[in-house]
């Protein structure tokens, strides 16, 4: 069999970089997580770190979703806090793609999440109900494809 020989001119489309910042730096880091959640939620003995990663990828995704439209500078001042029913609540109000009805897994979720911290820090008590994987990742991929499509499509 004799070689195939020629000659190939490949030209790539032209590459852009988006600004280190809201949302795009929110995006990434819940795109980041995503992987490391999956893996999680296969093994009921990682429940703590899954559910401590759902939340902050939770946090990531909604306040990249609040920040797309104003390209993250007027909205960061409000959303500097880590209550997920508040930047759901602000999030379902800042575009068709976060629904009003909060999940039941997040209303749980942010008992555990936000202040005073209980699933970071544990102090004022010994354990912790923790969240089951579904549906909160499967909906947590959901929303996450819904605010990558929700950034991507945006102008400018």
């Amino acid at each position: 069999m004799q070689p195939i020989l020629g000659t190939a001119a490949i030209v790539e489309a032209g590459d852009t970089v988006v600004p280190a910042g809201p949302p795009h730096t929110y995006l990434g880091v819940a795109q980041q997580l995503m992987p490391s959640i999956a893996t999680l939620a296969t093994c009921a003995e990682n429940a703590y770190g899954k559910t401590l990663l759902c939340g902050h990828a939770i946090e990531c995704v909604l306040k990249a979703y609040i920040t797309r439209v104003e390209s993250g500078r007027a909205s960061l001042k409000t959303i500097k806090h880590h209550n997920l029913m508040r930047l759901w609540a602000m999030a379902a109000t800042s575009g068709p793609g976060v629904t009003a009805t909060v999940p039941a897994w997040l209303a749980h979720l942010n008992h555990l999440y936000a202040a005073p911290y209980r699933l970071r820090y544990a102090n004022g008590y010994h354990g912790a109900v923790l969240l089951a994987a579904e549906p909160m990742v499967t909906d947590l991929r959901e929303l996450l494809t819904t605010v990558s499509q929700a950034i991507a499509s945006r102008p400018g």
